[in-house]
């Protein structure tokens, strides 16, 4: 087992040999895992009965994309394999969007974790969203969405400026943590000190 799971994880074994790695018991997570496993080895993979090895594949940025998009589909009740596709470079913002905007559909402690982690992502610049997809979160009936949102650099000072009439304590409360705001307070501060205003 040992030598063919160092076989399955070297990057230049050859195709023929990792593809028939992949439907050993053995070897089939660390197939998975290799980043030069061909594209139908690791959508073979990719419905796998083992979660690990479904894992593997999810967070692999050499699954075609095609194959990552069937794996939203195919795992939208599993949040440890949702958050690894997330993670997965290779989703254009498009499939993000859609795939998170599904995510809002379904309120639950899982949702939770996985839009903790995509909105960690996206303010980190790990993935980009369009800005159509910021403002439509930052509208979402969720507050913890919203709240999420409020700390987004990204999201436009208009909707900002909404934003601090929120509902919500705790929305209005995260704007003071969004980069945007905390600079247009602090250039506002700095004309009123330079032209003296507070001085006594």
């Amino acid at each position: 087992d040992y030598v063919r799971q160092r076989v399955a994880e070297n990057k230049h074994a050859p195709v023929t040999v990792l593809e028939s790695l992949a439907s050993d018991d053995a070897c089939r997570r660390t197939a998975a895992e290799n980043i030069s496993s061909p594209p139908c080895v690791l959508e073979y993979l990719s419905t796998d009965e083992d979660q690990e090895v479904r894992v593997s594949v999810a967070y692999n940025r050499s699954t075609p994309v095609h194959v990552l998009e069937a794996m939203l589909d195919a795992n939208e009740d599993n949040a440890r394999i949702l958050i690894c596709l997330l993670r997965n470079p290779s989703l254009s913002s498009d499939i993000l969007s859609k795939a998170i905007l599904r995510e809002l559909r379904r309120p639950d402690e899982d949702e939770r974790r996985i839009l903790i982690n995509f909105f960690e992502m996206t303010r980190g610049g790990v993935c980009e969203l369009p800005v159509a997809t910021l403002v439509a979160l930052s509208k979402s009936s969720h507050v913890f969405v919203r709240m999420q949102m409020a700390k987004h650099p990204l999201l436009p000072a208009a909707r900002l400026g909404r934003m601090s009439r929120d509902s919500d304590e705790q929305v209005v409360g995260n704007l003071a943590r969004n980069p945007t705001v905390q600079m247009a307070v602090d250039r506002i501060s700095c004309h009123l000190e330079s032209s003296g205003v507070g001085r006594n």
